[in-house]
């Protein structure tokens, strides 16, 4: 089953600039999807440099809330 993506924005490595999955938006919900996957928070390193790597939707909620 496909969703359809209202907003899609590609989340790379901040140390070497590789794709890390992308951030999307699906019915006014946060996503990371990478791959096959679906998911609200990940922790993991670089497949390409070995940076660490953390994302989560309510990390991203409050950065929101204090760069307005």
């Amino acid at each position: 089953m496909k969703k359809e993506a209202e907003e899609i924005i590609s989340l790379d490595c901040s140390r070497c600039g590789n794709e890390i999955g992308e951030f999307v938006n699906i019915k006014g919900q946060e996503f990371l999807r990478a791959g096959g996957m679906l998911s609200r928070e990940a922790h993991g390193v670089c497949a390409q440099c070995g940076a660490e790597f953390h994302w989560s939707v309510p990390d991203r909620l409050m950065c929101k809330l204090v760069s307005h």
